[in-house]
């Protein structure tokens, strides 16, 4: 687990799919230290974590990110999950509702799930184990904008960071999730959900739908100029986006 800031407003950051707690790109670095402290942390399977037994599902990360804030005696918090993580993090509020205070999605996989075609699927299950699956994703991912080396650098910073195993286990348990029952009844959470301008499956336009009708105070907006990575395509203004809200989220 890393810690960044002394801050009063406490935060903790749930990675995506393909990487660990190491890729949150220049984000750690532009956080305000003096009002955010920030903890990103690895799920089991990845990182720090890579040889740690488990379940690998939604419900066993949620309860390892009540067991982080526990350690660092945090009784309330937010949650900022990127990609898998923003499916994560409605798990830990719905699982933990008195715990955590507000959600913010960075091109977040929404309650539903991710449906896909046989073919789509097909490739995320080889990406698994094969880079040139992931590097086709990546592709995808950010509107085949970014150059090879660019994708190959950011599948290299996570390869060491997530076993093969894990990631098998998390595809299933992101793109076949349905929260949506434990969900019914209990809308009230602030939410932000910031989605690429140039993702290649997850746009404001098609998913702001989605999850205004699950949740009342929900607000959805693109980060221009970035793909399905914004931290690492549009960090400055992500930062910006993300401090904002927390700032000001009970206004909602």
């Amino acid at each position: 687990m890393k810690i960044v800031g002394e801050g009063a407003n406490r935060v903790i950051a749930l990675h995506g799919w393909l990487g660990g707690s190491e890729c949150w790109g220049r984000v750690p670095d532009l956080i305000d230290r003096s009002s955010f402290t920030f903890a990103f942390i690895d799920y089991r399977g990845y990182g720090e974590r890579f040889d740690q037994e488990g379940d690998f599902n939604l419900s066993e990360i949620a309860a390892d990110t009540i067991a982080a804030a526990d350690k660092l005696g945090w009784q309330e918090f937010s949650v900022v999950g990127h990609s898998m993580g923003g499916v994560a993090m409605q798990q830990v509020w719905a699982n933990y509702p008195d715990r955590v205070l507000s959600l913010v999605g960075i091109a977040p996989v929404p309650p539903t799930g991710v449906g896909m075609d046989t073919v789509t699927r097909q490739l995320f299950e080889r990406a698994c184990t094969d880079a040139d699956a992931r590097r086709a994703i990546v592709h995808f991912g950010t509107g085949n904008r970014q150059t090879d080396d660019w994708v190959q650098n950011t599948i290299r910073e996570g390869v060491a960071q997530r076993s093969e195993l894990a990631l098998q286990k998390y595809l299933r348990a992101w793109a076949d999730a349905d929260l949506t029952s434990i969900l019914s009844g209990r809308r009230d959470i602030p939410i932000l959900a910031l989605f690429g301008e140039f993702d290649g499956a997850l746009k404001e336009d098609s998913q702001s739908s989605i999850w205004k009708k699950s949740y009342d105070r929900v607000k959805t907006q693109t980060i221009k100029n970035a793909g399905h990575y914004p931290m690492d395509e549009s960090p400055l203004f992500l930062v910006e986006k993300i401090e904002f809200f927390l700032k000001k989220y009970e206004e909602m």
